[in-house]
């Protein structure tokens, strides 16, 4: 390099990234694949969980892994400055609060701007979950970062506290995979994807599934994801058990690439009865809606303007199986209905969320910092 030649600026992206397979991961991954010829770009991924069950748990591996990753940052600020650190703060969680503590206190004293990805809901209830030691330590380790990116307009609330100097709205998107899906059958399949668990609709679900068996509705139920943990995977068997469901609900274990697609072509409704406090904008929702599906879910997080009820999905109580069974018979026997929904659903995923959309918004952030 000469003297006149300028020095392409360093980003520094911590990331998790697959596996596990949740939607903060996925994400981040598309992120850290994304070639920006502009700038040096590194990577450090964090490496803490090896499956769902482990997410936000403490373990002495845990500990290694943080000091190996504290030691690759430092690493990488002796090689060169870095310009910009990249990182996706905790949710209000103990162990995960302590990990952006340790991990922050040095990232911070090694950059010269730090940008947060949030990819999680619930960040102002620190100070509510927490206490007056902790909520101190939070204000110090996160105030005055020089760009936030949160993924939906009204998650501006939850991060004012920490006073960014600059606020970016950018929405999830996931590539276009679309598989046009072949000829009704009289068999109604019914798709969930992701996190087996109460929490992600697991039990409303299977009372949905129970009520449809009652009703003499001839249906699949395919759960592609991994389980929270074996005592929810026992509870859900015994339930499937006593109510006559093995030959209704199938559970295929987590699924990418081709495989992943096919499950979502043959399925013709998607549903995902979430009441996950950290929900979000579920990329399974982006998934379906890119494939076409009929969606039926909660209203957690970004989900109500994601899906426009009645009109690209429905949007529903897990409440009220009632009415979840009714949409599901409406559906199936409305073809017409389902084939305008359907229609609808492609156009508005096609029109505000697409990776390609997502990814050039994000780049632009780094890019102008």
């Amino acid at each position: 390099m000469t003297k006149n030649q300028k020095r392409a600026p360093k980003i520094l992206i911590l990331a998790q990234t697959p596996p596990p397979f949740h939607g903060q991961s996925v994400m981040l991954n598309e992120l850290v694949k994304a070639k920006w010829k502009w700038c040096e770009k590194k990577f450090i991924r964090l490496d803490f969980s090896d499956s769902i069950e482990n997410v936000g748990r403490f373990s002495i591996k845990k500990i290694f892994r943080l000091v190996k990753i504290i030691f690759r940052i430092y690493k990488e600020s002796r090689r060169g400055k870095i310009g910009i650190i990249s990182y996706p703060p905790a949710p209000a969680q103990r162990i995960p609060f302590y990990r952006d503590l340790i991990i922050l206190a040095v990232a911070r004293r090694l950059t010269k701007k730090i940008v947060f990805h949030f990819h999680a809901s619930g960040f102002d209830n620190i100070s509510k979950k927490f206490s007056r030691l902790e909520s101190f330590l939070a204000k110090k380790i996160y105030s005055n970062p020089d760009a936030v990116i949160v993924i939906y307009n009204q998650k501006i609330r939850e991060v004012k506290w920490i006073k960014p100097k600059k606020v970016f709205i950018v929405p999830n998107g996931v590539a276009d995979h679309f598989i046009k899906k072949s000829a009704r059958s009289s068999m109604i399949r019914i798709l969930s994807v992701g996190q087996i668990s109460k929490e992600k609709g697991l039990l409303a679900n299977l009372d949905v599934s129970r009520r449809l068996k009652n009703k003499g509705v001839n249906f699949t139920w395919i759960y592609m994801g991994d389980w929270i943990s074996k005592s929810t995977k026992k509870i859900a068997m015994k339930f499937i058990r006593d109510n006559c469901l093995e030959n209704n609900i199938e559970f295929v274990g987590v699924k990418t690439g081709s495989k992943k697609w096919d499950e979502y072509s043959r399925s013709d409704i998607f549903c995902l009865l979430t009441k996950y406090e950290c929900e979000i904008m579920p990329l399974t929702i982006l998934e379906a809606m890119m494939m076409g599906k009929i969606v039926i879910a909660t209203t957690r997080g970004a989900i109500s303007i994601m899906i426009a009820d009645k009109k690209t999905g429905f949007l529903v109580e897990n409440k009220n199986p009632k009415k979840i069974v009714g949409i599901i018979r409406e559906v199936s026997s409305n073809e017409k209905l389902a084939n305008t929904i359907s229609k609808s659903a492609r156009e508005s995923y096609k029109k505000n969320y697409t990776l390609s959309s997502h990814l050039r918004k994000i780049e632009n952030i780094y890019k102008n910092i």
